[in-house]
């Protein structure tokens, strides 16, 4: 059984550095064009930009913004207004941008949990 679990601890590292190696790589100058999109009149476009920067952890934290934009502003009370906060919530952005934003940034946090739970069964 330890084997098992081993085994799917294996594999979860390795979808999670595929997964960051897309976004660092492909999927970051689509993050780009979301941030230009969403970027509200209100707030300052580069703000992410001058604090995070363009390093790979900086990379990983506007992704992530990003995704956390995409993902609450559906959502209705409280949701929408935190989304607001970062960006125009009736910002059109296209199924194509969407996707290269959200799927390798879930993917991410998705198999992050699974190492996470198996790491905790085996210990």
């Amino acid at each position: 059984m330890e084997f098992i679990f081993a085994c799917a601890m294996f594999v979860a590292f390795g979808l999670i550095l595929l997964c960051t190696l897309i976004i660092m790589t492909v999927a970051f100058p689509k993050i780009r064009e979301i941030e230009k999109i969403i970027s509200a009149a209100t707030l300052n476009p580069s703000t992410g930009r001058n604090l995070w920067g363009g390093d790979p952890f900086g990379r990983l934290v506007r992704t992530t913004q990003v995704f956390s934009f995409l993902a609450m502003r559906n959502l209705p009370g409280h949701f929408r207004r935190a989304a607001s906060k970062i960006g125009n919530v009736n910002a059109d952005v296209s199924q194509y941008l969407f996707l290269w934003a959200f799927i390798p940034t879930l993917g991410l946090f998705s198999f992050g949990g699974i190492a996470l739970w198996v790491s905790l069964i085996i210990s």
